[in-house]
């Protein structure tokens, strides 16, 4: 008989194991899209930049308004990230 509850004991274990690893692994793959977010947004976000600087056609103040106005960007997607 105690040997039966040594082997259930044993089973519940490693079946509470493999749920730790299973909940680790969803954790890691989050970070990693969140990481992968985050790194698209800045580089969005910097091409944006260097795309309004590089325009010839506007003023410097209507330049300022989009340099101004990129940063909607970065605010988008810290937004998806904090939910």
């Amino acid at each position: 008989m105690e040997n039966l509850f040594n082997i259930r004991r044993q089973h519940r274990w490693e079946l509470l194991l493999k749920e730790i690893d299973q909940i680790h692994s969803t954790i890691k793959n989050l970070d990693d899209i969140i990481f992968k977010t985050k790194n698209f947004g800045f580089a969005f976000w910097g091409g944006s930049l260097f795309l309004s600087t590089k325009l010839d056609k506007f003023s410097a103040d209507k330049i300022r308004l989009l340099i101004l106005l990129t940063a909607i960007i970065p605010i988008m997607f810290w937004t998806i990230d904090y939910r």
